[in-house]
């Protein structure tokens, strides 16, 4: 870089939502992604990647955690054990280059 260039860094998303992070006993806690929705998604183009599983609001992903967490209640596997919680997280996009 040249002296007297300065150097700009373009912030051209950045918004705070709300994720669901997942855990089990004896296992690391992890953000969801999109493919844990009821009805996932599909890719509206070739080669787009995929997403956390994110909220506008938190008492959408309390919503959505606690119907998670009533439909693998009654399991005998462990699945019972599972736990979603909503977790604030920011979904940002720089411009590299």
């Amino acid at each position: 870089m040249k002296p007297g260039k300065i150097l700009w860094r373009v912030t051209l998303w950045d918004r705070l939502l709300w994720g669901v992070e997942f855990s089990q006993p004896d296992e690391r806690p992890f953000l969801v992604g999109e493919g844990w929705a009821t009805y996932p998604a599909q890719p509206l183009y070739a080669g787009q990647p995929t997403r956390a599983l994110l909220f506008d609001t938190r008492k959408q992903a309390r919503e959505w955690c606690r119907k998670k967490e009533a439909g693998y209640a009654g399991h005998q596997n462990g699945c019972a054990k599972w736990r979603f919680r909503p977790v604030r997280v920011r979904e940002g996009v720089t411009k590299v280059r």
